[in-house]
């Protein structure tokens, strides 16, 4: 009799079966998912540009809904097929010339002189500058500069705090002069001081004390007897905190050749850049190791290298040990925080320290620096990469041996040895380099461009997250505005001229703070009028009123490509697509008292015949005063004494760099479409917006051993525009 075997005999096959069938589809899923870096990233970026497609952007993961309130987070690719948009016809004001140049430099001077800054604190005031208040009956003079810090800054950068910060009301970040190859920078909470108005009355009431407080800017307090001490007679901005490092990790290189082969084992990083975002994040951008090359750009949240800010930001700031600059003290006094938080924290687009592409990636050079950020809304952000592109010049005429960049290694600071002068040490340390280097040092020769070898000039994308970008955005109807001419050429010197960016952007509307309040055209926000609800958007980006701007440098370099002259100029393009360049100044532009070099002192201040007989004039009446070195000068409607000691009578400073703009602290009553006061995210990400009429900080370094800022009108700025070639007006158009 036959029978059947049971079934138990099977279970045991089966769930072996049904276990490897099980992994086999685990494994069948993963490799499916499992995909390289770049397909991944092509894929991505096959879908953000399709024309039949829109795509939802993931990294706007805002944890503010009102921030967009009203839109979709999506992205639209450039229609290039479309002509670009006319102008504003606001741009043109900009294109005279108030100012005239200098027949000798052919710089515009502006009337703005520099101001000093000091990293040491109001803490510090108990130390030796203290005892010497003490001594000399509460008045204190200005020492040498080496009396008061054996530590030397560099390159500045600033942005400003919301109007409830009560401890400071700016974020300073500078560089630090070290003895040897590594890199430094140091953040602290600063403000500005400038000294009381002279009455010209001798009363001493308190009446007349609070008249002359009346005409400081709202972002200033009077300064102190230590602020004199530490910044000279002149005042200008100083730490009230204690200055911090700033810890950021190292980056990996993927490879580093010839001159730059030790760059990744040098510790530190390099020029930092400090903006607000769109979002009203403060962030930072420095230079790196790159995983893409040798140096690249890394970008991270301020508040993640500097925790003091986020109290800050979110009204946590009730720590005792903060101190309020406040104007009614001496040194200030202790004032807590209001204790009110917000209840949620501003967002955090990059918590992580997060490197920023180049797409494609063979687009990118093995040394990049120098990249501008910049938000039109707080939905978008983009970077600029180059305004005019590298020549790819020959071994041969380039007068370079493969991988020779002394111009590279000056200006990230590896330069070994500064036991020389600080004033020269930049210039000598650079120059032992290329005297003990193998490789052979640059020739003095023109550089020659050919439109063969010639990248094409601007080049700009979109972040689309994690650092990733889109392929280069810039519309194939702009003409350039920086032509090959102007981009590489020799001065009366012969010395070798190019164009590179230099600060980060502000955004700017064309409007003054009072149209912004009353008129539609002027307002931030684009939005379609009420009774014609089907219409186009208006507002200050769809009507060409919101524009970006930033600092470029033309630097001329000596036979050995070292810095000899930065240029300073303002580069201004829309900020509604595609974000067309509109023009350049026409001549650079130089502050009261910087010394453009290798022009004389007289070309520089050059001076009519009755000027000259007024200033020999005033130079016999202070002979008695011959020790201090004492000379009069105005700084806005301020007129002082100044002193030697202050280090900026005609500053000699062989070049000058700017690595900063920032709009001045001001205060909540100031804003301009502040239609919620309580909204304090949606105020922050309006601190790197400014009007027309604001001011603006120009922070500049001084020869790589010092820094200094200037307080200008941001329509100073802009005057003597050049408009690009192919900018047109509504006027214009047929």
């Amino acid at each position: 009799m036959c029978t059947l075997p049971s079934a138990r005999r099977f279970l045991l096959p089966a769930a072996v079966i049904l276990i490897l069938l099980v992994v086999l589809r685990v494994l069948s899923d993963t490799g499916s998912l499992r995909s390289s870096h770049d397909a991944l990233l092509q894929a991505a970026l096959q879908r953000e540009l399709s024309n039949s497609a829109k795509i939802t952007l993931l990294y706007n993961a805002s944890a503010h809904p009102h921030l967009t309130a009203g839109r979709k987070a999506t992205y639209r690719p450039p229609s290039h097929a479309l002509p670009l948009p006319l102008a504003h016809p606001v741009i043109k004001q900009f294109t005279h010339c108030p100012i005239p140049a200098n027949e000798h430099t052919s710089h515009i001077r502006l009337p703005e002189i520099l101001y000093n800054i000091s990293l040491s604190p109001m803490s510090a005031s108990s130390g030796p500058d203290k005892r010497a208040e003490d001594q000399n009956g509460g008045q204190l003079e200005s020492p040498p500069r080496a009396k008061t810090s054996t530590t030397r800054f560099f390159n500045p950068a600033i942005i400003p705090l919301p109007y409830w910060a009560h401890t400071a009301r700016y974020i300073l970040v500078s560089r630090v002069v070290t003895s040897g190859f590594h890199q430094e920078s140091q953040i602290c909470l600063a403000d500005i001081c400038l000294p009381q108005q002279q009455q010209p009355s001798s009363s001493s009431s308190s009446a007349s004390t609070s008249q002359g407080q009346t005409h400081l800017p709202p972002d200033t307090r009077p300064c102190t007897p230590s602020d004199h001490f530490h910044l000279g007679s002149g005042g200008g901005l100083r730490c009230v905190t204690e200055p911090l490092k700033i810890n950021i990790p190292p980056t990996p290189a993927e490879k580093c050749e010839d001159a730059w082969l030790a760059f990744p084992d040098i510790p530190g990083f390099h020029d930092p850049r400090v903006f607000w975002s769109g979002k009203g994040e403060p962030l930072i951008l420095v230079n790196s190791a790159s995983r893409y090359g040798c140096v690249g750009l890394w970008i991270v949240d301020l508040r993640v290298v500097y925790p003091i800010l986020e109290t800050i930001l979110s009204r946590e700031d009730s720590d005792p040990g903060l101190v309020r600059r406040d104007s009614g003290g001496e040194e200030g006094r202790e004032v807590a925080g209001n204790g009110v938080s917000l209840g949620f924290k501003p967002s955090m687009s990059y918590p992580h320290l997060t490197e920023i592409t180049r797409n494609p990636r063979g687009s990118r050079a093995s040394v990049e620096k120098n990249w501008v950020l910049w938000f039109p809304s707080g939905e978008e952000a983009y970077v600029q990469y180059d305004l005019l592109g590298d020549p790819l010049l020959s071994q041969d005429e380039a007068g370079l041996e493969a991988g020779q960049d002394l111009e590279g290694l000056a200006r990230l600071g590896l330069g070994g040895n500064q036991s020389q002068d600080y004033r020269d040490s930049n210039v000598t340390k650079i120059k032992g380099h290329a005297d003990n280097s193998t490789t052979k040092p640059r020739t003095k020769g023109k550089r020659t461009w050919t439109e063969k070898e010639r990248r094409r000039g601007r080049t700009f994308s979109k972040l689309i997250g994690n650092g990733f970008t889109t392929p280069n955005l810039t519309h194939p109807h702009e003409q350039p505005c920086f032509s090959a001419e102007e981009g590489d050429f020799e001065d009366s010197f012969g010395s070798i001229g190019h164009w590179h960016q230099g600060s980060n952007s502000l955004r700017l509307i064309l409007c003054t703070r009072a149209q912004a309040r009353t008129d539609p055209a002027c307002r931030d926000d684009d939005h379609t009028d009420d009774d014609n609800p089907g219409g186009e958007a208006m507002g200050a980006v769809a009507g060409g009123r919101s524009v970006h701007f930033a600092i470029i440098h033309r630097k001329f370099s000596n036979e050995l490509d070292l810095p000899l002259r930065y240029e300073r100029y303002v580069v201004v393009w829309e900020s509604r697509e595609p974000f067309q360049i509109l023009g350049v100044n026409r001549l650079p532009l130089l502050m009261r008292d910087e010394w453009a070099k290798p022009w004389t002192k007289e070309e520089n201040w050059p001076v009519s015949g009755e000027a000259e007989l007024k200033r020999k004039s005033n130079a016999t009446m202070k002979m008695a005063y011959r020790e201090g070195g004492s000379k009069l000068m105005r700084r806005g409607v301020h007129e002082r004494e100044v002193g030697e000691d202050d280090g900026f009578d005609k500053n000699p400073a062989y070049f000058t760099y700017t690595p900063s703009l920032a709009w001045t602290w001001r205060p909540h009553s100031a804003a301009a479409n502040q239609e919620d006061e309580n909204d304090d995210v949606d105020y922050m990400s309006q601190l790197g917006t400014g009007y027309l009429g604001d001011d603006v900080l120009v922070g500049i370094g001084l020869d790589d051993v010092n820094q200094a800022f200037a307080r200008v009108k941001v329509d100073s700025l802009l005057n003597c525009l050049r408009l690009c070639p192919g900018v047109r007006f509504a006027e214009e158009a047929s």
